[in-house]
């Protein structure tokens, strides 16, 4: 499978209802203003991973999850510390999903990343509405930098 179908696969798997959901509802800052953004990310969550999906055989396409999963498991035990905060996930996750949206020319993907991105921006918005968390910014950057070559 191609370094990209994989990175895709691995926003799909960081943006599932395991990591995400389970991260946002810990941060006990969860509102019901945020779940419209939530649900909108999940769907689109869904139409990239249909797209990824529907490119590749199905047996293959099991083995490579399965493989990005290990992959993920093996990148935040290995370059993430213990004490990530919301905005440091969020800005990951639209590091990710900005990278791979300047990457593809597929139209139907970049629509999807577009969206993606675009309310994943707007949850992000809700937890720190004065963009103060720069540091967080830079090192969601800097572990990016590091999955892209570990990928």
């Amino acid at each position: 499978m191609a370094r990209k179908d994989q990175r895709k696969l691995f926003l799909c798997a960081c943006l599932s209802d395991d990591p995400f959901l389970v991260f946002l509802k810990n941060t006990k800052m969860l509102a019901i203003r945020h779940w419209s953004y939530v649900k909108a990310i999940k769907y689109w969550r869904e139409k990239l991973n249909l797209a990824v999906k529907n490119s590749k055989s199905i047996s293959n396409i099991q083995k490579q999850i399965r493989a990005v999963h290990n992959k993920i498991l093996d990148f935040f035990e290995t370059y993430v510390d213990d004490s990530i905060n919301i905005e440091y996930y969020i800005n990951f996750l639209l590091g990710i999903a900005s990278d791979l949206n300047n990457q593809t020319n597929d139209i139907n993907e970049k629509k999807i990343l577009s969206k993606i991105e675009e309310n994943l921006f707007k949850l992000y918005l809700l937890f720190d509405p004065e963009l103060d968390h720069e540091n967080e910014m830079e090192k969601a950057s800097k572990d990016l930098e590091r999955l892209w070559s570990y990928l």
